[in-house]
């Protein structure tokens, strides 16, 4: 897929929320100048929701840090809470606190992918391609709920499988190993 039409992106609504205004609507044009037609805008976590009760959307864009709730305290409940207006949302978290320690809660939140502050409008679209392409199996455990978080299984892995799923997959030879690190 490399024609930006083939995403289809002047379909989407796309909430963005951070309680910045001036990022909102940065964010927002940026949206705009790649063809997304429909952007709705947040100030709060709290606000989000008072939103997808009225408006549903495609995807989210959250900021790491809001009053109130926080994009990860968001995402959380999105994606744990049983009244939650849409579980399943695909969610971009935007932030300039990029330690592991955010990236980890982002991951464990159910959030998709994670953007570092400062970002381009490519950037933006490159995130946005792999978020509505790269579908990951959806999760649903007493303690996790979102995406896979695994993003990839490299093919050179040899094990051991950790779940009883995994123990119906095969594993690479070594003749394949070999021939990869090659």
């Amino acid at each position: 897929m490399n024609d930006i039409a083939d995403l289809h992106l002047s379909r989407l609504s796309v909430l963005v929320a951070d309680d910045s205004l001036n990022i909102r609507k940065l964010v927002s044009e940026m949206l705009r100048s790649i063809g997304v037609k429909t952007v709705r805008q947040a100030s709060s976590g709290i606000e989000v929701f008072e939103i997808l009760k009225t408006c549903p959307v495609d995807l989210m864009i959250l900021d790491l840090v809001m009053d109130q709730l926080d994009g990860i305290e968001t995402a959380k409940l999105l994606r744990q809470s049983p009244d939650s207006p849409n579980r399943t949302v695909p969610i971009i978290l935007i932030t300039g606190h990029t330690e592991r320690s955010n990236i980890v809660r982002a991951r464990d939140a159910g959030i998709n992918e994670v953007i570092a502050k400062p970002f381009s409008a490519q950037v933006l679209l490159d995130h946005l391609r792999h978020v509505l392409t790269c579908e990951r199996e959806w999760i649903v455990t007493p303690h996790y709920t979102g995406p896979d978080r695994r993003k990839r299984t490299p093919v050179s892995y040899a094990g051991p499988w950790r779940r009883a799923s995994d123990a119906e997959a095969t594993s690479p030879t070594d003749t394949e190993v070999s021939a990869m690190t090659q």
